[in-house]
């Protein structure tokens, strides 16, 4: 199942977390022109993720926030 992980900070930012077995998927994506934030709240997705088309890694906790360009989308990966 998917989860939304925005719950509704921003109507601009499609964002979810899909998990099975020992890997968890992050995609975060802007769908507008403008810059746009997404602010973790929660410490549930914690943790080391690599972004499967550059392998930039995140370490995302509570607090972090997630920077997104005009129309930029992540893909983020997590093996437990």
């Amino acid at each position: 199942d998917m989860v939304d992980i925005n719950k509704g900070q921003n109507e601009q930012l499609f964002a979810v977390k899909r998990e099975k077995g020992d890997n968890i998927v992050l995609a975060v994506l802007n769908l507008s022109n403008a810059d746009q934030q997404l602010k973790m709240t929660h410490d549930r997705l914690a943790g080391s993720y690599t972004d499967i088309f550059t392998n930039e890694q995140y370490f995302p906790s509570v607090g972090f926030i997630f920077d997104l360009k005009p129309w930029e989308y992540l893909v983020l990966a997590n093996k437990k």
